[in-house]
């Protein structure tokens, strides 16, 4: 029964790595790479790699207990965050007390026209989360700055901090 789990998981781990790899940009890198990774480049004829035989075991369950913090919905925020969501990040939060704007909207892929006057926190919030159920996101509606003044520990219960356009 432990080794039908271990499978299962293993199994779930694969099909979010392919699906990472399949969203991230084409990875260009010499065959002594892929080789040493085992990794199958998108193109390239190299067999599959496990996300246990990239990171292993601990390193996935580490990936699976982190919250992530993100401060500012930017487009390089929602791209960092996307490529801890695919692979199964705990959960995460994002921070920002900004409205969509339609610059905002051109430039961030998680940000749509029809967001546009929404919070920037809670619109990239919806659109990350759906590229992975299992995990679990949030936001704050509020700047990081009022939230250090009101709360000063409120960034110590996040396992990492991503911070993009601060002043």
């Amino acid at each position: 029964m432990a080794q039908l789990g271990k499978l299962l998981k293993e199994q779930k781990y694969d099909r979010q790595l392919r699906q990472s790899l399949a969203l991230s940009p084409r990875l260009e890198c010499s065959g002594a790479i892929s080789a040493h990774f085992k990794l199958r480049l998108l193109g390239s004829c190299h067999s599959s790699a496990s996300a246990s035989e990239l990171w292993g075991d601990h390193g996935q369950e580490a990936l699976e207990s982190a919250h992530v913090c993100l401060i500012n919905a930017t487009a390089t925020g929602t791209e960092i965050l996307k490529n801890l969501v695919l692979p199964g990040i705990g959960s995460f939060t994002i921070i920002d007390g900004n409205q969509v704007s339609g610059e905002d909207a051109g430039n961030n892929f998680f940000l749509q026209r029809s967001s546009i006057g929404k919070n920037r926190a809670a619109a990239a919030m919806e659109f990350l989360q759906e590229l992975n159920s299992d995990v679990s996101g949030s936001f704050v509606e509020e700047s990081p700055e009022n939230l250090l003044d009101n709360d000063p520990s409120f960034f110590c219960r996040f396992t990492v901090v991503v911070a993009t356009q601060l002043p």
